[in-house]
């Protein structure tokens, strides 16, 4: 594994924080409109996207990490690439249960506060993409 493999994961991470502030700031626009309203179900539909591209990452980071440890062992690099492969999956899994929970429109998940939820996650992956972008392979 390169330098330039982590970087270009670094940068896919960066445009989904972009694609996450995105939507966030879309929904939060929306206010209170609840997710059965006309706009909803395309809404719901690229938040399930989204959630499906950060799966993809996590796929992606975990790989490195398992590709960095059979090239090179149990290193301080390896263990922070697995680092970020754990916080990008508790966001998956955060974001996942965000979605299936406005689906089910229970009270208090709005447009809005889905997207403070996507916020909140862009935010995450954001310090998850530097933090993966200081990894130095020697």
């Amino acid at each position: 594994m390169k330098d330039d493999e982590l970087a270009r994961e670094v940068e896919y991470m960066e445009l989904q924080v972009r694609a996450l502030q995105d939507y966030a700031n879309e929904l939060t626009e929306k206010g209170n409109l609840p997710f059965s309203s006309t706009d909803g179900p395309t809404l719901l539909k690229r938040g399930s996207e989204l959630v499906r591209q950060l799966e993809t990452t996590r796929k992606d980071v975990s790989g490195l990490a398992e590709r960095h440890e059979w090239e090179h062992g149990d290193t301080p690099e390896g263990a922070e690439i697995k680092q970020v492969g754990y916080g990008v999956a508790g966001e998956v899994g955060s974001l996942s249960a965000i979605v299936d929970l406005a689906t089910g429109e229970p009270r208090d998940y709005s447009m809005a506060g889905v997207g403070k939820d996507f916020i909140k996650a862009s935010e995450t992956l954001k310090r998850l993409a530097a933090q993966l972008g200081k990894v130095q392979i020697k």
